[in-house]
């Protein structure tokens, strides 16, 4: 407990105050300084135009593969991979608007009926860092609806930092339920990483299997992994 609540004071101080560059470690009125910012690499000219995955052609985007689009900010490397780590497991929660409002910038323009949807915590991981990062990243999206209990994890899962591939993906099958007022709607799935997939591919399953017309997925981050095919299910 103590130790959530000093994550979440150090959040606030920073969000008042100044903070550190996660980049340059220098004293910033923004999480990432303009220096750091304009060295954040772009994807590469090859990486998948569905996922913006490195490899070609891309194992995650079979015709399994239930979401018609992925949205990503950068590569998860560097800066953006620090930042991500200090927003999930510092509590430096001033990182949320800046790197959010890149996301958001990110999004081409969609049709006013699309609802966006974070992806959940269970409770106990919830009760633990004592935020949602996804839904902290999805805030700049508020011309979309946001249902609140439209989506959620049936049961709790391992964290998977440092899992392998297939252990991500066995770890978290079957953990999302979705709520039957997806049933015709296009969702907007938003996270802060695409590593394999996983949690992704089984968020958008249980929408899928509930009803909803399409899913899609707007991440700060793409892992550029370069692994054979996954096990689809």
């Amino acid at each position: 407990m103590r130790s959530r609540l000093r994550r979440l004071w150090v959040g606030l101080l920073a969000t008042c105050f100044q903070c550190r560059c996660v980049g340059c470690r220098k004293w910033n009125r923004s999480p990432v300084c303009t220096s750091c910012e304009d060295r954040i690499p772009d994807f590469p000219e090859h990486a998948c135009p569905r996922c913006r995955g490195s490899q070609m052609p891309c194992p995650l985007c079979s015709p399994l593969f239930p979401l018609t689009q992925v949205y990503a900010f950068a590569p998860y490397v560097g800066t953006i991979r620090r930042a991500i780590h200090g927003l999930k497991f510092e509590g430096r929660i001033e990182i949320a608007p800046w790197l959010g409002a890149r996301m958001a910038e990110t999004l081409p323009r969609l049709e006013s009926d699309w609802i966006v949807l974070p992806i959940p915590l269970s409770t106990q991981r919830l009760r633990e860092r004592g935020y949602n990062q996804a839904r902290l990243l999805a805030v700049p999206l508020r011309q979309y609806k946001m249902p609140e209990k439209w989506l959620w994890r049936r049961r709790s899962t391992l964290t998977q930092v440092g899992q392998g591939r297939i252990a991500r993906w066995e770890g978290i099958r079957d953990a999302f339920e979705a709520a039957e007022g997806v049933k015709g709607k296009r969702i907007l799935l938003v996270d802060d990483v695409l590593t394999t997939g996983s949690t992704l591919y089984w968020a958008a399953k249980a929408l899928k299997e509930a009803g909803a017309a399409e899913v899609r997925a707007l991440v700060a981050a793409r892992a550029q992994l370069m692994h054979k095919a996954h096990p689809h299910g």
